[in-house]
């Protein structure tokens, strides 16, 4: 009978000692990157969006500033768009918290595949977005979705 009535104390130790669920890392800025690709943007005209973030990514002033903030860190997916069923995640949330983060982002922007599609739904891109937003590992104060295209 006595251990019955210690059940629930020992339960409860036990419960009170396991970790928490785990807490988002803090960052300065959780950014969304939506490239047009419906059939209204020309390969070239996509591969030049792309090479302008590749770009910037390697760039040593938007390195500075990604790593200048509170966190001195953000956090950035990429995602392509074209009508309301076709979005693609081309690259899952990456950490960018060093030059050698920005440019790992960079080399596997620079690598990925073109696929365009057809149509055009800036709302899709947005509500696609959305949910890359809330499936983010991160938290931060600002959460931007740049669209382009």
């Amino acid at each position: 009978m006595r251990i019955v009535h210690l059940f629930p104390a020992i339960l409860a130790a036990f419960v009170a000692g396991m970790p928490g669920p785990a807490r988002a890392l803090d960052v300065d800025l959780e950014l969304v990157l939506a490239v047009d690709v419906s059939g209204s943007i020309e390969k070239d005209e996509a591969e030049l969006q792309r090479e302008g973030f590749v770009q910037a990514f390697r760039n040593e002033a938007v390195i500075r500033a990604v790593t200048s903030g509170e966190h001195k860190r953000i956090a950035v997916t990429y995602i392509e768009w074209a009508g309301v069923s076709h979005q693609r995640m081309g690259i899952d949330w990456r950490l960018i918290d060093s030059a050698e983060a920005a440019h790992g982002f960079a080399d596997e922007l620079s690598g990925l595949p073109f696929a365009s599609a057809l149509w055009t739904s800036i709302s899709g891109a947005i509500d696609f977005g959305m949910d890359r937003l809330g499936a983010s590992p991160y938290r931060s104060k600002r959460r931007v979705i740049d669209i382009s295209g």
